[in-house]
């Protein structure tokens, strides 16, 4: 990811595979592209590998460009230079051909979620955010692209800029308390951290909702068979009563200290027990 990667090679190895390379469709283009050349003559695209050189390699070029003014590349150019076999008052068919290598910021490994965490606190933001007294809506005042990046992420837009908060958006993509924890700290950390009550509750509802039921990794589920032989056995050999808690729908539980014995136990009856 730290390496300096050849445009020329990022576009072989796109033509190579394939992908996402039909921009326009190649009759409309055979049909309508002409490109207006400085002794007045007009060219048209009249098989694909003109295609590729005319419109597919300075349109890859131009994504990468765009990247690069967004911050995630680092971008390495020359002038563009002739070589498209065409005359043209520039000498070149788009701006963007002087590009050569480029090289992936940590904007850009955080964009493809190579890292975790990126430091955004350096970006000079114009604005404020309001949030809502008495409903989950917060109201973007300026211009505020991290913070707004930030509120399409976890709140639903209502109007170009307003968010609403709900359980279902603030929860989206979220797999367990640790991660809740840490996306209200972010909104605490980006948005803002005076809180009034009816905020403070609604982010304290979530996290108590999450906590409340945990894995218990102490005990091991066992699904008994429906059978009669099996169920009598176990009802009868009183060693059983104190190694496992009876469930629903025979189903019991074991410590999970206790499993190599119950497993013993079920042996001595010729039950194997199936993990």
């Amino acid at each position: 990811m730290d390496k300096i990667i050849s445009v020329d090679n990022i576009v072989k190895s796109i033509l190579y595979r394939d992908e996402f390379i039909e921009i326009i469709d190649i009759k409309d283009a055979y049909d309508y592209i002409y490109i207006n050349e400085a002794n007045y003559e007009r060219t048209k695209i009249l098989n694909y590998d003109r295609y590729l050189l005319y419109v597919v390699v300075p349109f890859i070029k131009s994504v990468l460009f765009i990247l690069g003014v967004l911050g995630v590349l680092e971008l390495y150019y020359d002038l563009p230079s002739i070589n498209n076999r065409l005359y043209l008052k520039n000498g070149y068919l788009s701006k963007f051909d002087g590009i050569k290598y480029i090289k992936i910021t940590e904007l850009g490994k955080y964009c493809l979620g190579k890292i975790e965490k990126y430091d955004f606190s350096h970006i000079k933001e114009e604005g404020e955010i309001l949030l809502d007294e008495d409903r989950l809506i917060a109201t973007v005042i300026g211009d505020l692209p991290i913070k707004t990046m930030f509120l399409e992420r976890v709140a639903q837009k209502i109007a170009p800029n307003k968010y609403k908060f709900t359980r279902e958006s603030f929860l989206r993509g979220i797999k367990g308390c640790k991660e809740l924890q840490e996306r209200i700290d972010e909104f605490k950390t980006k948005i803002s951290t005076e809180l009034n009550s009816y905020w403070s509750d609604f982010f304290d509802d979530l996290l108590e909702k999450s906590s409340a039921i945990k894995a218990d990794p102490e005990f091991v589920v066992l699904k008994l068979k429906n059978d009669r032989d099996l169920i009598s056995t176990i009802t009868k050999d009183t060693r059983f009563k104190s190694l496992m808690l009876k469930g629903e729908d025979y189903h019991v539980l074991v410590k999970s200290e206790n499993v190599s014995q119950v497993v013993d136990l079920f042996k001595e009856y010729g039950y194997y027990v199936n993990f």
